[in-house]
């Protein structure tokens, strides 16, 4: 069965003229993909700062709603889960997305809320 990408994304770190300081990857990942995409970027240390920006997204509507300043690990939880979901459960999760965006005039969703929503289903 072929892997389900559900973001692209870049990673980087403030540095010396952004050089050598960014890479590439898509999530869901394994731990070690993960591991390997932080040592690309050279974030050796889980406290440094660093941003991701989604470069491509199965679900087009969803980047504007993450934050640039998302932890890696959580993304990929979201990504997993996301993976994890029927094409029926995806139209559901979006639903409830565009809720949350109406009410809260389209700020931000944490990550946590969004992975929370992929398990309210039920709810649908």
């Amino acid at each position: 069965m072929d892997k389900v990408t559900f973001f692209e994304l870049e990673i980087s770190r403030p540095g010396l003229f952004r050089a050598g300081t960014s890479a590439t990857g898509s999530l869901p990942a394994t731990p070690y993909e993960l591991r390997d995409l932080l040592e690309k970027a050279r974030i050796t240390d889980e406290r440094l700062i660093y941003s991701i920006e989604i470069l491509d997204s199965k679900l087009d509507y969803l980047p504007q709603f993450i934050s640039s300043s998302t932890n890696l690990y959580e993304l990929n939880h979201l990504a997993k889960r996301l993976a994890s979901l029927s094409q029926w459960e995806l139209d559901c999760f979006e639903g409830m997305v565009m809720m949350d965006a109406i009410q809260t005039e389209y700020a931000p969703i944490t990550v946590e809320r969004l992975i929370n929503m992929t398990h309210s289903m039920s709810d649908c």
